[in-house]
C-alpha cells in the first residue's frame, strides 16, 4: 500500500441546524464515506455558534475546521 492509500483522512465541517446539513448528517454521510474512505465529523450548532467559530478559526489560523456551511441570505 502507498503511504497515501494507508492514511485515514478525516474532515471537520461546523455547520447551523438547518434542513439540508441534518439530512446530511443523518443520510447521507455514510454514503459519501463509504465512496471516498473520507471521514467527515459535522458539527451542528445554532447560527450564532457557528459565526462565532468560524470567525475565531479563520482570524486565528487555527485551521480547526475544513467547511462551514451557513444557509443564510447576506
Amino acid at each position: 500500500l502507498s503511504m497515501l492509500a494507508s492514511m485515514r483522512l478525516t474532515k471537520k465541517l461546523a455547520t447551523e441546524a438547518t434542513p439540508p446539513s441534518n439530512v446530511l448528517n443523518s443520510q447521507l454521510k455514510r454514503y459519501f464515506e463509504e465512496a471516498t474512505g473520507i471521514t467527515v465529523e459535522i458539527e451542528i450548532l445554532p447560527l450564532e455558534q457557528v459565526l462565532q467559530k468560524l470567525t475565531l478559526d479563520v482570524a486565528s489560523s487555527l485551521g480547526t475546521y475544513d467547511l462551514y456551511y451557513i444557509d443564510q441570505s447576506w
